[in-house]
């Protein structure tokens, strides 16, 4: 599986989140492609409350080091260690998810 994030054409950087230039060389040659999912949990937190009504409780979120390069933030689905390989996929709605 793949994630599709911007990446630099002049020097290959992948960034997170879409910016105007490359955050390494400052170019302005961007191209959205695919990347590796894969990563690493660097750390994660378990959220009881919400301030939204109909949001589902606990919410799990993992500060994810992709092997691409950039750091993503995660929804999980369960308890993480920190440290563990992980896939990241963007989910229907368009928000990062562990798989």
């Amino acid at each position: 599986m793949s994630l599709r994030l911007q990446v630099c054409a002049e020097c290959g950087a992948v960034q997170y989140p879409h910016r105007d230039v490359c955050g390494a060389c400052l170019s302005t040659q961007l191209e959205d492609k695919d990347v590796s999912g894969a990563g690493t949990v660097l750390s994660w937190t378990r959220g009881h409350v919400s301030v939204f009504p109909d949001a589902q409780t606990p919410i799990s979120l993992a500060r994810v080091k992709l092997d691409a390069g950039p750091i993503v933030l995660a929804l999980a689905s369960s308890a993480l260690i920190t440290g563990e390989a992980v896939h990241v996929m963007r989910d229907e709605d368009g928000l990062l998810r562990r798989s």
